[in-house]
C-alpha cells in the first residue's frame, strides 16, 4: 500500500500544472517535474542531480529567483521575472518552503506558477 500511494503522489507531481521542484541544502535539484522545467525552458532530465547554481545564470533571471533558491530558511514568496534563451520573458510567482525529511535532512520545495498573461508581477 506505501508503494502504490508513493508512486501515485509521484504521478500526481509529474502531472501537475504548476511546476515543483525539489533541492537539497547543497542546491542540487532531486526532483524537477515537467511543468516547472517548461516554465524555466529546460529539459529536466538535464538538470537532476545538478547544483542549482550551475544552470541559474542562463536564465537571465531576477535576484529573487536566487533568493526562493538558498538554502533552506523561511518560507519565501516572491514574484519575478525570467528571461529565457529565446529572449522571451516569464513572470513566475515563486513559493517555497522546508520539508525535514525522517533522516533529518532538510530540503527547500519549490513551487512555480507562470503569471506571464496576467500581469500581476511588481517587478515589470
Amino acid at each position: 500500500m506505501q508503494e502504490f500511494r508513493l508512486s501515485l503522489l509521484v504521478g500526481a507531481l509529474e502531472n501537475a500544472r504548476f511546476g515543483v521542484c525539489v533541492i537539497d541544502a547543497s542546491q542540487r535539484v532531486v526532483f524537477l517535474n515537467r511543468a516547472f522545467a517548461a516554465k524555466i525552458d529546460v529539459r529536466a532530465e538535464e538538470v537532476m542531480g545538478r547544483s542549482y547554481s550551475s544552470f541559474s545564470p542562463q536564465l537571465g533571471h531576477s535576484s529573487q529567483f536566487d533568493e526562493i533558491f538558498s538554502p533552506p530558511g523561511d518560507e519565501i514568496s516572491v514574484e519575478c521575472s525570467i528571461k529565457l534563451a529565446s529572449g522571451v520573458v516569464r513572470y513566475l510567482l515563486l513559493q517555497s518552503s522546508n520539508l525535514t525529511h525522517e533522516s533529518g535532512e532538510v530540503f527547500r520545495i519549490v513551487s512555480a506558477m507562470d503569471v506571464t498573461d496576467y500581469g500581476v508581477t511588481r517587478d515589470r
